[in-house]
């Protein structure tokens, strides 16, 4: 980039979508919206094995989790995501429904009331 960037929120989709893979090196995260972001848009992770990262990623199904000190297993894991291609996007899209089930808004929502009425309930 020649300049400052401004990213408008309504284009993050398209640029996550642009992306053939999307890495997260992080060496602490609970549940990154990142990822969950990337997913949604079929683009397949790599990332250090921190927080919900390894359930987001399905057992390999939409990523591959790698240990966070290993620079040569985020680039093999990369590698191994571009020579997937099409196929690893597909595979990404095809696990959505488990993450939006577990991440969604409504689920979200419905495990806050169930743990709100558990803490009245006290």
């Amino acid at each position: 980039l020649l300049g400052p960037a401004h990213l408008v929120a309504h284009r993050v989709p398209s640029l996550l979508a642009a992306a053939d893979v999307n890495v997260l090196t992080s060496d602490s995260e609970g549940c990154p919206n990142t990822i969950i972001e990337a997913l949604g848009v079929g683009t397949p992770i790599v990332s250090g094995d921190v927080g919900d990262v390894g359930f987001m990623c399905g057992e390999g199904a939409s990523g591959s989790v790698v240990p966070v000190d290993d620079d040569d297993a985020y680039v093999r894991a990369c590698l191994d995501w571009l020579a997937r291609g099409e196929e690893g996007r597909a595979a990404v899209r095809a696990r959505w429904p488990a993450l939006e089930e577990a991440y969604g808004m409504d689920s979200m929502v419905r495990r806050t009331l169930e743990l709100w009425r558990e803490v009245v309930s006290l």
